[in-house]
């Protein structure tokens, strides 16, 4: 992987790479790039995207502990630029069976009428949830979201006054156009599911729009990209040795978004083992790791331009006894800052 992709966070793609691809070569991960070069052929810059909604989808696979959330996802990007082609002309339809697409408007009571198969072992997608809390009362957002924080905290739902009650598992994959999400999500959904509905955010510079433009061919079929759900739950074990890579990871990512510790551990050994399982593997391996590390900075929602911050992304990824990390702070930034800037950090 290259130095800059390490230390340089970044909230979208650069140019280089919507065309490259350093973990491609890694025989561990060929099952998961096998999925995913399937929508970069048609979805030009969304292949750490994709990687994000095809692992967490499948953590549907993984026994769990009640107590643990399934890796749900709230897609932040570009209006008009493929979150509807990825979640319902792709995924959706290529997995009838296992994934749900959404109507744009749907409220508490079409969510309790809904078969009682759509809440076992689904995925449910939606293209623009401010489409559906856009023009509701303050009485049917607070619906959807009561449904929403119970749901994924516990696998169930109560319907007040009712004898309904909802159980099952489901994970969520829902997208919104950062256009919305500026201007209405604080009042209408960062305190719902900032801990419960994972943000990954990602933006185009005008050149990769150009590129992206350019690329995109509307009479290009669309794949199908089967995913490997399963029926029967599997366990998949995190070995010894990779546990305190584990934990880095973590801090990393409680350092640059706004997850609590637990929440950040149970989000991560989840991408991981699911992405072990769709790699045919009963093992978590390091390559794992660098999958996640490649597309963790889409998971960042503090101010990633600064100094202060990388350094303590790479403090906290450097084994606290490693008496050179002085030195391995100048030869990272040495390029991009004056050793007196450094120095003063």
């Amino acid at each position: 992987m290259r130095e800059n992709e390490d230390s340089k966070v970044s909230s979208g793609y650069e140019h280089s790479d919507i065309d490259s691809n350093p973990l491609k070569s890694l025989k561990t991960l060929r099952e998961t790039f096998k999925l995913v070069d399937k929508i970069e052929e048609v979805l030009f810059g969304y292949r750490k995207v994709s990687i994000v909604v095809i692992v967490n989808s499948l953590t549907l696979n993984l026994k769990k502990e009640q107590r643990i959330h399934d890796n749900s996802n709230l897609i932040v990007g570009p209006k008009g630029l493929g979150k509807t082609t990825l979640l319902y002309h792709i995924l959706a339809r290529s997995n009838p069976k296992w994934i749900i697409p959404l109507p744009d408007r749907i409220f508490e009571t079409d969510i309790c009428n809904f078969p009682s198969e759509h809440f076992k072992r689904k995925v449910w997608v939606l293209d623009d949830l401010i489409t559906s809390f856009r023009g509701t009362s303050l009485k049917q957002r607070e619906q959807l979201m009561s449904f929403h924080n119970s749901f994924m905290s516990k696998g169930v739902y109560e319907r007040r006054n009712s004898n309904t009650i909802l159980r099952g598992r489901v994970v969520f994959q829902y997208g919104l156009a950062k256009e919305n999400y500026s201007k209405y999500s604080k009042d209408m959904l960062l305190s719902t599911f900032s801990e419960r509905l994972i943000m990954i955010t990602y933006d185009f510079t005008p050149e990769e729009e150009d590129y992206i433009l350019k690329k995109e061919d509307s009479k290009r079929k669309l794949p199908s990209v089967k995913l490997p759900f399963r029926k029967k739950e599997v366990e998949i074990e995190i070995p010894q040795e990779l546990i305190e890579d584990t934990i880095n990871a973590t801090k990393r990512l409680r350092t640059m978004s706004e997850l609590s510790p637990i929440r950040a551990k149970h989000y991560i050994q989840n991408f991981l083992k699911s992405n072990a399982y769709i790699n045919n593997r009963k093992e978590v391996c390091d390559d794992d790791l660098k999958l996640f590390k490649w597309i963790e900075s889409l998971h960042y929602t503090t101010k990633p331009d600064t100094l202060e911050t990388e350094i303590i992304c790479l403090i906290q990824e450097t084994n606290d006894k490693d008496r050179i990390i002085g030195r391995k702070i100048k030869n990272r930034f040495k390029n991009r800052y004056s050793e007196t800037r450094i120095s003063t950090i």
